[in-house]
């Protein structure tokens, strides 16, 4: 589950820089893409299988995950999942002035 975790989070990184072009964005999926590469090690030296299999953008093992659609046209809907933390780091790389009302944060202008 947490491969997969790392994996939504990289493939909706990667949908947002490829949408509007912000390095953060890029900067992230590759932080992402570490992080998978990472936890990769644990199913490995265990023997178990790797849930992310073929590695394709939007497609997903978890059936939580995978209850959204499959394929890369359901990132807008994944992206929609992301905790607020996330959300605001992609509202403060667009120099958002979104306010969070559940949380009174409101995200910086630039990263």
């Amino acid at each position: 589950m947490m491969r997969e975790e790392e994996k939504l989070a990289r493939d909706v990184y990667n949908t947002f820089y490829a949408q509007w072009g912000a390095r953060v964005f890029n900067n992230i999926a590759t932080s992402e893409s570490r992080h998978m590469a990472s936890i990769k090690t644990l199913p490995d030296r265990c023997g178990l299988t790797d849930p992310v299999g073929v590695d394709i953008p939007g497609d997903f093992v978890n059936s939580d995950l995978r209850a959204l659609g499959r394929g890369p046209q359901t990132l807008d809907r994944l992206a929609a999942r992301c905790s607020l933390s996330r959300q605001m780091y992609v509202h403060a790389a667009l120099g958002s002035p979104v306010k969070y009302a559940s949380s009174g944060v409101r995200p910086a202008r630039a990263l």
